[in-house]
């Protein structure tokens, strides 16, 4: 069983050696061509919560694909937010069944649902317009403490492969983390 079948991120560090143009980090290049992410106000990026959310997002798909993260194939999407007291949240979109009132009321009839690959165990959304669909996409919000995080470092204005490498696993162990025991009662479906 692949480490995406049972954890919700996982970094992929022999895809990324293996097919990086100079040898040693295909997510070092994605660094060097979105290093204008990391400036703010003519400035670096000094802010270890943005630095974080940043590399997390370059090295995610659909920037990166396939991505120097590799996904578990029930995660749909994920984003980020910021509240009023600056902290930042990760937005993981995972499809769920439908509440029980809802299938209930469904029951019988021809309605279209969460589409899955069974050999690959990927989700997507019903694609045809033939019949009526309903779907239910569950969005777990997993904040991210800045104590956690690596301070930005940057070497000729691009960030730093080794700190981004840690923000981003960082960010996976914490994500992993809140999402172990949803993505099991979830697969359990």
């Amino acid at each position: 069983m692949s480490d995406t079948q049972t954890r919700a991120f996982c970094v992929d560090e022999d895809y990324d050696r293996a097919n990086a143009g100079d040898g040693r980090s295909r997510y070092r290049s994605y660094l060097d061509s979105r290093s204008h992410l990391f400036v703010e106000d003519g400035e670096p990026v000094t802010d270890p919560l943005v630095f974080a959310a940043t590399v997390f997002t370059i090295a995610n798909s659909p920037v990166m694909s396939p991505g120097y993260v590799r996904q578990h194939p029930r995660i749909r999407a994920v984003s980020w937010c910021w509240d009023d007291d600056h902290r930042i949240g990760f937005d993981i979109h995972l499809p769920a069944p439908l509440p029980a009132p809802v299938a209930t009321a469904l029951r019988g009839q021809d309605w279209a649902d969460w589409q899955r690959d069974w050999r690959s165990d990927w989700w997507w959304e019903p694609y045809d317009n033939d019949r009526p669909a309903a779907y239910t996409v569950l969005i777990v919000r997993v904040p991210l403490p800045v104590d956690i995080l690596p301070a930005p470092v940057y070497r000729d204005g691009v960030p730093d492969l080794a700190t981004a490498k840690t923000a981003v696993a960082v960010v996976c162990d914490q994500l992993n983390t809140h999402l172990a025991g949803i993505l099991t009662a979830l697969n359990q479906r």
